[in-house]
């Protein structure tokens, strides 16, 4: 992943807008089942002029892939030697894990609710990697982008019938503070 690939990018998690993949390859497997997920639990991607990942992305404001940044922690003394004078400091480098995608999001705005402002959103993460906070960071970072970036005012998001319902309502329930 190169650094143009790289939307936003926070703590724990990565967008990228690089949703290219070769083919039969892992990462294209990992799309290709994100994307299902995210047909099948949300509303706008079934709504695009076409049902592939390519297209409906051209239709969004933004569509990322969301990737898991792993913490490498190093000690002083494992990056200068053991050296007396120096206290013993943690240095923590953030690095995408792999080139898998854990996750994708989308920010959409049909014609109409442009003028007004207003985006729709949805976001998928895959089931192993569920219940740690990639979907909330991952949404603070586009609606950060949205509010902050683009000055819209309304964010909304349809939340399906599924079994995770209920844990995500408070991820899409806060008012954004603005500057």
């Amino acid at each position: 992943m190169e650094m143009d690939d790289i939307f936003l990018q926070a703590d724990s998690v990565t967008l990228s807008i690089d949703l290219q993949a070769s083919p039969f390859s892992t990462r294209e497997d990992s799309l290709v089942s994100l994307w299902h997920e995210l047909k099948a639990n949300t509303v706008e991607p079934l709504q695009a002029s076409a049902l592939e990942l390519t297209s409906f992305a051209d239709e969004c404001l933004f569509c990322a892939l969301i990737r898991e940044r792993r913490k490498v922690h190093y000690d002083d003394e494992d990056l200068l030697g053991s050296s007396s004078y120096l206290e013993t400091q943690e240095c923590t480098l953030s690095q995408p894990s792999n080139n898998d995608p854990i996750g994708l999001i989308y920010v959409h705005s049909s014609p109409s609710n442009i003028p007004a402002r207003e985006v729709n959103v949805g976001i998928v993460v895959c089931s192993q990697k569920r219940r740690r906070g990639y979907a909330r960071e991952a949404m603070l970072l586009a609606l950060g982008w949205v509010f902050d970036e683009l000055k819209f005012h309304r964010a909304q998001a349809a939340i399906m019938d599924v079994a995770d319902k209920d844990r995500a309502i408070p991820l899409l329930h806060f008012r954004w503070v603005f500057a």
